[in-house]
């Protein structure tokens, strides 16, 4: 089934929540990778599970997985799906198990979920925020600008 085309004025909203993510997460990678102190352990894995959080919104933007109606992704911003497909990075191993990190870990407690789960170091949150960071370059690069707001602005020019 065909997606609902979105106006200018959707997309935008949307894309200025998609900023907040972003900037959530460059605050999370800062604050893991070089926090100002050593924080306890469960500060320092909430921290992780916080950035995960935010991580698979931005990650399911770029690579949807069984996307519902209502989502914000990437294609939306073109008008053509299949332009943003051309484009993209394919989702690497290093996304994919933090997709399913953080698809297991929220919203629920199970029995099997620490042994299901993979693990996610601290050390591996730069990386996957380098990914992320690859991937929306490349739909920065790529979108009609008059799809983006205004927070966008100084990170795309002027058009």
């Amino acid at each position: 089934m065909a997606r609902k085309r979105r106006t200018r004025k959707e997309l935008a909203t949307a894309s200025d929540q998609l900023h907040a993510e972003v900037r959530m997460l460059t605050v999370l990678v800062n604050g893991i990778i070089v926090p100002q102190e050593a924080p306890a352990p469960v500060v320092a894995q909430a921290m992780v599970s916080t950035f995960l959080k935010h991580a698979l919104t931005v990650i399911h933007f770029l690579h949807p997985v069984r996307p519902r109606a209502g989502d914000v992704l990437a294609e939306d911003y073109f008008s053509e799906p299949a332009a943003w497909d051309r484009v993209r990075l394919r989702q690497s191993e290093r996304l994919t198990l933090a997709r399913k990190r953080a698809e297991g870990e929220y919203g629920r407690l199970a029995y099997g979920r620490p042994a299901a789960l993979p693990v996610v170091d601290p050390r591996h949150v730069l990386e996957i925020a380098n990914e992320i960071s690859a991937g929306l370059s490349i739909f920065l690069s790529h979108v009609p600008k008059e799809n983006l707001g205004e927070t966008w602005g100084k990170f795309v020019g002027s058009g």
